[in-house]
C-alpha cells in the first residue's frame, strides 16, 4: 500500500539528504509530522535517542534494543522483511483483517 505508514518512511528516507546536518533535520520534521498526521491509528509507541561515532556500536545497539522491544510481545503473528511474510500464527484471526503495523526506526 503506498500510502502505508512504513511506505510513506520508505518514501521519505529514500528522497531525503541525510548527509548535511540540515537535511536530517527536514527528515525528522517529515516523519514527525507525518507520524502526528497518523496518531489516531497509533496505539503505542516508544523513541529514544544515541548517538555513536562508531557504525558497528551503533548497528549493535539497533539491534540489541530491537530485541528487546520485540521479546515484550507475547508473540508475533507475522513477519515480514522486505514484503515477504515469513510466519503467520495460525491459531488466530486472518491478518488481513487487521491493519497493525510494527516499525523500529
Amino acid at each position: 500500500d503506498p500510502m502505508s505508514i512504513l511506505s510513506v518512511l520508505q518514501r521519505l528516507a529514500s528522497t531525503s539528504d541525510t548527509e548535511s546536518r540540515f537535511g536530517v533535520q527536514e527528515l525528522t520534521n517529515e516523519v514527525a509530522l507525518e507520524l502526528l498526521r497518523r496518531s489516531s491509528s497509533i496505539t503505542a509507541a516508544a523513541a529514544t535517542y544515541e548517538q555513536f561515532e562508531d557504525l558497528e556500536e551503533g548497528d549493535r545497539f539497533f539491534a540489541e534494543t530491537s530485541v528487546i522491544e520485540r521479546s515484550k510481545f507475547d508473540k508475533e503473528t507475522v513477519s515480514a522483511f522486505n514484503g515477504v511474510r515469513l510466519g503467520l500464527d495460525s491459531g488466530k484471526k486472518d491478518p488481513s483483517q487487521f491493519r497493525a503495523t510494527v516499525a523500529v526506526v
